[in-house]
């Protein structure tokens, strides 16, 4: 069973639980974890999308 979204925007949407979960208890949120939970989320989309690195067809390298 899928979501249908991206691993890309399931990670921004973890990231912004985790910052609201952080302004609930009343820490200090800065801008690097807001880029952060942001950029990830996208260059994660765009490595995937680009094939960038290869996908691996066997556990063990030479297998």
């Amino acid at each position: 069973m899928t979501t249908g979204i991206s691993i890309g925007a399931a990670t921004i949407f973890v990231g912004v639980v985790i910052i609201d979960t952080g302004m609930l208890l009343k820490e200090k949120i800065g801008l690097g974890s807001l880029a952060n939970m942001l950029l990830v989320g996208v260059f994660l989309d765009a490595i995937l999308l680009l094939n960038i690195l290869p996908s691996a067809n066997h556990c063990f390298p030479g297998s």
